[in-house]
């Protein structure tokens, strides 16, 4: 690049391939053994599955050992990026789909796969629009919800007159109110939940709560100062968060500490005192989007970074940006699991300060943290006895991003017949 001046500067820029796996999808038999293979992305490559045997949790390769019990499991393979692919096996032949139940807004798009069967298959749908797609992993359903909020079938038909059916709930996003502010410590503010789908829960990262369900709540600020964020899920699974900064009276930044990617941006508000103000940064870049709101740029380097503020009397405030290398993710992104089973979850990249939220079920952990040179961790959920439906796990860092796992829950002769989309 050169400027007005003739001076030059030159950057590299390193394209990386997306992540692959190989095989993408698998049908094998109880106890077959199935190569993995991960390529491109950015090795080194971390495996995780959630029944079953791995020869190596690490490597370009590995071989998976299937679990007797008939059904949907997953594989998934993580690269040092915190990109992943999930591997879908399913172990026994019968007609099946990736997922039994959907949740979409109107006009979503979606994919499912189809496993098992004989092919041709065809596809119909009582709302939307559905084709199905070959290609060299396999057979895929492409779905388009309709326009209508309601519930609607989709039902995939074999070559053999075997069929499987999907149900597909649209519905309205989920909303929180407000969504952003400032209070002063120990005060209380009033949140409410619009759209969705079912019974709204509510969890917080500080600060107390009046009750955890309903589509109001009363939230109470903690005595201490920092960003907090309440949460609302509906039985979706879908997720609303609120960041509300808790402050003085006077000058002060909002928030007070953001979780940031090396090199993107997020902004930065300060409020109290007199204009004009004059903002300083230990590290990363900033333009000025309003008289008080300055657009942050991290630095290309992790770490804990200040951003400080001066009115035009002198006062000063201040505010860091944690800069961090990888996105938060929950694997799988669907759990397959039958009423009263035990499998495997994993949790890595964010700020590497978890906590963990279930519908139904029990979770072994709701609080973990990244330790030393962890990577990743393991932990496991229990699905409820006698439960027959479609469940999430929310798992939030400290710095508000939020990744989940759909949980699929059926007995076992309806994981075949009836695991769906």
């Amino acid at each position: 690049m050169t400027d007005e001046s003739d001076n030059q500067t030159q950057a590299e820029v390193e394209v990386v391939a997306p992540l692959e796996v190989t095989p993408k999808r698998a049908v094998v038999k109880g106890g077959e053994t199935i190569e993995l293979r991960a390529s491109n992305g950015d090795a080194p490559y971390f495996w995780s599955m959630t029944k079953g045997d791995l020869t190596d949790n690490q490597g370009e390769q590995v071989t998976y050992t299937a679990p007797d019990r008939i059904g949907l499991h997953t594989v998934t393979v993580t690269d040092e990026m915190g990109n992943s692919q999930d591997i879908l096996i399913l172990v026994g032949d019968e007609l099946s789909l990736s997922q039994q139940q959907l949740f979409l807004v109107p006009k979503d798009e979606t994919q499912i796969q189809i496993l098992g069967g004989v092919s041709d298959y065809t596809v119909n749908v009582t709302g939307g629009k559905a084709d199905v797609a070959t290609d060299e992993s396999g057979h895929t359903v492409n779905y388009t919800a309709p326009n209508v909020a309601g519930v609607y079938t989709l039902t995939v038909t074999d070559s053999q007159g075997e069929q499987v059916s999907a149900e597909i709930t649209v519905t309205l996003d989920l909303l929180i109110t407000p969504v952003a502010g400032r209070v002063d410590a120990e005060e209380t503010l009033t949140f409410q939940a619009a759209g969705g789908v079912g019974e709204k829960r509510w969890f917080v990262s500080k600060g107390e709560l009046d009750k955890t369900e309903g589509d109001s709540v009363v939230w109470t600020a903690p005595k201490y100062f920092g960003t907090a964020h309440i949460n609302v899920m509906d039985a979706a699974g879908a997720t609303a968060t609120a960041s509300i900064e808790v402050s003085s009276t006077g000058l002060s930044i909002t928030p007070s500490l953001r979780q940031i990617f090396p090199g993107k941006s997020a902004e930065f508000t300060v409020t109290g005192g007199g204009a004009p103000y004059t903002w300083q940064l230990e590290g990363g870049d900033y333009s000025e989007t309003a008289d008080d709101t300055i657009s942050y740029i991290a630095p290309l380097r992790k770490g804990t970074y200040q951003v400080k503020v001066q009115d035009a009397a002198g006062k000063e405030a201040q505010a860091q940006a944690k800069v961090y290398s990888t996105r938060l993710l929950a694997s799988p992104k669907t759990l397959y699991i039958q009423p009263g089973e035990t499998l495997r979850i994993a949790i890595s990249g964010g700020t590497g300060s978890y906590t963990l939220i279930t519908n139904v079920g029990q979770l072994k952990d709701a609080q973990l943290s990244l330790t030393g040179e962890e990577v990743s961790l393991i932990t496991e959920y229990t699905a409820p006895d006698n439960y027959e439906v479609q469940n999430t796990i929310s798992v939030r860092d400290s710095g508000g991003n939020l990744a989940t796992i759909d949980v699929e829950i059926a007995k076992n002769p309806d994981i075949i017949s009836t695991y769906v989309g």
